[in-house]
């Protein structure tokens, strides 16, 4: 049975419309002075994160490549950052460079 070129396209439309649109997602990550929470996060390039500052003091994440800051962030504010697409990595929330997480594009161990 030979398809004609109008049953094509209608296949074509259908299965379009079926196709589920790739959205980004927010990953919050807490800032607790000394560590972050999460320590890693699972991410895509175009997600969000969002930085809430829980500790007394005012911080400053940054990229270790430098790719990307938050600016300071007062106690109890918060800082969003869109993930590039080179944006993997480690991150430090203190200039001595002793508080750190990471950004991971790979899958979590543990996936529900």
């Amino acid at each position: 049975m030979t398809a004609t070129f109008s049953q094509l396209g209608a296949l074509g439309i259908l299965i379009g419309i079926g196709a589920t649109p790739v959205t980004a997602a927010e990953h919050e990550i807490i800032m607790l002075g000394s560590s972050f929470f999460p320590t890693v996060s699972y991410v895509d390039a175009g997600d969000t994160l969002r930085f809430i500052n829980e500790s007394d003091t005012a911080l400053t994440v940054t990229a270790a490549g430098g790719l990307w800051t938050t600016g300071e962030i007062a106690s109890a504010a918060e800082a969003l950052i869109v993930v590039p697409s080179m944006g993997e990595g480690v991150f430090y929330g203190d200039l001595a460079q002793e508080i750190t997480g990471q950004i991971s594009f790979g899958t979590p161990p543990l996936n529900d």
